[in-house]
């Protein structure tokens, strides 16, 4: 005779229901095709992901909350001190 469960059986046909749930979402035309599959390779001027920095030809990650590296977010710290606007 076994004893009853203390904790909650999960029903394989729920889990089952949301993996294909699932599935069907990342199939569907909404979902950013560079989500899918097993490694992300994200661009670094994606569109809602961006990572790279706003800077021409600079090659280094944005830092913090600026969209600039940590070398141009200085600098333009640097000259909004003196008074000089992006414009």
């Amino acid at each position: 005779m076994t004893a009853p469960s203390l904790l909650p059986q999960q029903d394989a046909r729920l889990r089952r229901d949301r993996l294909e749930v699932l599935t069907a979402l990342i199939g569907g035309p909404e979902f950013d095709p560079v989500l899918r599959g097993g490694v992300l390779k994200i661009p670094p001027t994606h569109p809602v992901y961006p990572w790279s920095c706003t800077v021409v030809d600079c090659v280094r990650p944005r830092w913090q909350r600026y969209a600039m590296c940590s070398v141009h977010a200085e600098q333009w710290q640097e000259t909004e001190a003196r008074g000089m606007s992006r414009a």
